[in-house]
């Protein structure tokens, strides 16, 4: 089984990131944003 980075579609979620980026964890935003880079400049 493979990571859920995998199953993500990254556009969506970077459209969306700004909103979930206030809801979660600051050390699941890292963890994200270092695996999608992208999601950092949203």
């Amino acid at each position: 089984m493979g990571c859920i980075a995998e199953y993500v579609n990254p556009d969506l979620l970077a459209q969306d990131w700004p909103k979930i980026r206030r809801l979660t964890a600051r050390q699941l935003v890292r963890l994200w944003e270092q695996r999608l880079p992208q999601l950092a400049a949203a």
